[in-house]
């Protein structure tokens, strides 16, 4: 949870999942590429559940440090105790483009309840090297 003066301004949630990735998505190809021999039905993923920046913050670059925090978080809690390749989100089609600019992709075409949100996922592998290689982040 982020604070300014006693006022909660942004927040995430986190839990591991298992997601299905459609064949047709970018993730899916990246994994071909990743030499990812193994067919299964559905991959494990560390989840950001519930990530929320209040309303008169966003557009201030808030919304990425938050996401700073999450990756620290789960890299240096989660990572070490979880096997995971990807780190997935249901994006409200609002903030598919925030998602979009951190390096997340479709890999579904709606969320589990048929609602407008979209799965999106990060190849953690391109997180840990693009955090090892800050000259290419923006």
């Amino acid at each position: 949870m982020v604070f300014v003066e006693d006022i909660l301004i942004g927040y995430f949630t986190v839990s591991t999942d298992r997601v299905r990735v459609e064949k047709q998505s970018k993730v899916n190809f990246k994994m071909k590429n990743h030499g990812n021999k193994v067919k299964l039905s559905s991959i494990p993923s560390i989840s950001l559940h519930h990530f929320g920046i209040a309303h008169e913050y966003q557009g201030q670059g808030i919304g990425r440090l938050v996401m700073d925090a999450f990756y620290f978080f789960i890299i240096n809690f989660l990572l070490p105790y979880v096997g995971a390749c990807l780190i997935t989100t249901y994006a409200l089609k609002t903030s598919i483009g925030f998602y979009h600019k951190l390096g997340f992709e479709k890999i579904g075409s709606q969320s589990r309840d048929n609602s407008s949100n979209r799965c999106m996922a990060l190849y953690i592998s391109e997180l840990l090297q693009a955090l090892n290689n800050p000259e290419n982040v923006d």
